[in-house]
């Protein structure tokens, strides 16, 4: 349900049919699609006009049998308890959270920011990190676009987050991502800056190759076609 209240949008298709659909950009978001829903209907992907300047997306959709009705209403607030909060968070920081690993005079550093305008389910987040001995910095309507942020940056806490959420999270980047940030505990900034910089021309190749073949498959009129993601290019 973590996913459900980030980037997913689900509806009744008709009676007894759910369509959970995404856009994106990213193809790790694609495999994330999959893995979520692959076993239970067949995922396709339709390419599409940019709706950012110069980058065609990928629309993704699957039809999902009537036991998926629990996604249709969108969660309005988070579980209390502490192993449904992180398997919820873990969905959610997937779709909406951002590890961001970089160098500070010389020492590795990094930090965990969600950005989103869902400010009910941010105070749940913020207050269950708190309750959890957590000390996140919360921004309410802080930024130009009208979004609120939610920010650890304690190294202690990122690791703690980082070991509790990569058991959940099915998006593969961010996973990366996290066991980068468990090397914080260990490796200097000329250790860690190295493989920092590779992920990210990893990434950036990756998601620059998507747009791309999106663009070409829209512009010869290729309707839809099964999901392919980075696992499927390696």
């Amino acid at each position: 349900m973590g996913y459900r209240a980030g980037d997913l949008n689900a509806y009744l298709e008709s009676r007894h049919t759910v369509r959970a659909r995404v856009s994106t950009i990213h193809p790790e978001m694609t495999n994330l699609f999959t893995a979520c829903f692959g076993n239970y209907g067949h995922c396709r992907s339709t390419p599409d006009k940019p709706f950012l300047p110069g980058r065609y997306c990928w629309k993704l959709s699957v039809n999902l049998d009537e036991s998926f009705k629990f996604i249709v209403k969108r969660p309005q607030k988070i579980p209390v308890s502490s192993g449904p909060f992180y398997h919820f968070f873990a969905g959610y920081a997937d779709s909406e959270g951002c590890w961001c690993i970089h160098g500070n005079k010389g020492r590795p550093a990094a930090a965990f920011v969600i950005e989103t305008r869902d400010e009910a389910i941010l105070e749940g987040v913020r207050d269950e990190l708190i309750r959890d001995g957590f000390h996140p910095l919360h921004y309410r309507g802080k930024l130009a676009n009208g979004k609120s942020r939610l920010e650890l940056r304690r190294k202690s806490e990122l690791l703690s987050l980082a070991d509790r959420l990569v058991t959940w999270s099915k998006h593969q980047e961010k996973v990366m991502k996290m066991r980068l940030v468990a090397e914080l505990q260990t490796s200097d900034w000329s250790e860690l800056r190295w493989k920092v910089r590779s992920l990210k021309s990893v990434i950036h190749q990756g998601v620059m190759a998507y747009g791309n073949e999106a663009e070409r498959y829209y512009k010869i009129g290729i309707d839809s076609r099964a999901p392919k993601g980075s696992s499927a290019r390696s």
